[in-house]
């Protein structure tokens, strides 16, 4: 377990800039082709988020397969992806919110609970903290460590 510094917290990294109006999908047949393999997922999402989730301006989707999530990120207004990134392994739970460039991780691998940050800035995520929380009860997993309700 971590003696440093203490966990990142949503407030620490707030947004200044919001986009209210309704989420536009990304353009599979033109700008957004090399993400055409999510197209049926991304969509869905999209239209049942139908509004920035993330840093203000964006919309997060988690695309989930075999062994992982498959994270994007959407400029709300314009549908174009700007990023994304595979997170392994699938035990993972992440949280953020419309109001922080913020995004918090959990996950483990069966034996060890770990606990990760990461900032949305200069339109990539950066790992910013990461703890290793100890072992992986066997009644309950990892224990909570950030609130659901940010999912």
């Amino acid at each position: 377990m971590s003696t440093g510094p203490s966990r990142p917290r949503f407030s620490d990294y707030p947004v200044l800039s919001f986009f209210n109006g309704a989420a536009q999908v990304p353009q599979f047949n033109g700008r957004d082709r090399k993400y055409r393999d999510y197209r049926t997922r991304i969509t869905d999402s999209v239209n049942k988020i139908r509004k920035a989730n993330f840093a203000g301006t964006n919309t997060l989707v988690e695309v989930w397969q075999t062994g992982g999530v498959v994270l994007f990120v959407i400029d709300t207004k314009s549908g174009r992806i700007l990023w994304s990134d595979a997170l392994l392994p699938n035990t993972r739970e992440i949280a953020f919110h419309v109001n922080s460039g913020l995004v918090l991780s959990q996950w483990n691998n069966s034996e060890q609970c770990y606990f990760e940050a990461y900032e949305w800035k200069n339109g990539r995520m950066h790992l910013i903290f990461e703890e290793d929380d100890g072992e992986v009860a066997e009644d309950v997993g990892c224990k909570n460590l950030f609130d659901k309700t940010y999912k």
